[in-house]
């Protein structure tokens, strides 16, 4: 899921979830979820960085002590960071929805339907032997 979240723009992202039966409160989690996903996987790849520098090789009971202690520093400063976060969106009028517009204007229907018709020719082409 992660590599289907990293490759989408959140806005297309936010498009899909809104069409999805499910509660508005969950997709509003997942969106969030997936927008912060690449930070929070750039700060463990720093945490792992900055442990093996640090020379963290040894018996596995300090590797599973230090394992356990990165996990508890990294939920905190993630916690701390969605905090801030909140409070920002707080404060630029962010309601409980995020403002997701999915109408789209003539033209991109049009050239969503041509990309649709072409990619169908091209198909349908390349199966005739």
């Amino acid at each position: 899921m992660n590599s289907f979240l990293l490759t989408l723009p959140p806005h297309s992202f936010g498009i899909a979830l809104k069409g999805l039966p499910i509660p508005a409160p969950l997709k509003e989690n997942l969106l969030l979820a997936g927008q912060y996903m690449e930070i929070l996987l750039s700060e463990v790849t720093r945490m792992q960085r900055s442990a093996q520098l640090r020379g963290l090789n040894g018996t596995t009971a300090w590797l599973r002590y230090a394992s356990a202690a990165m996990i508890g520093a990294l939920y905190l400063r993630s916690l701390d960071r969605a905090e801030r976060v909140y409070a920002a969106m707080v404060t630029r009028g962010y309601n409980g929805q995020l403002p997701i517009d999915s109408t789209l204007r003539p033209k991109e229907r049009f050239a969503i339907l041509a990309a649709w018709a072409i990619a169908g020719c091209v198909t349908l082409a390349s199966y005739r032997i």
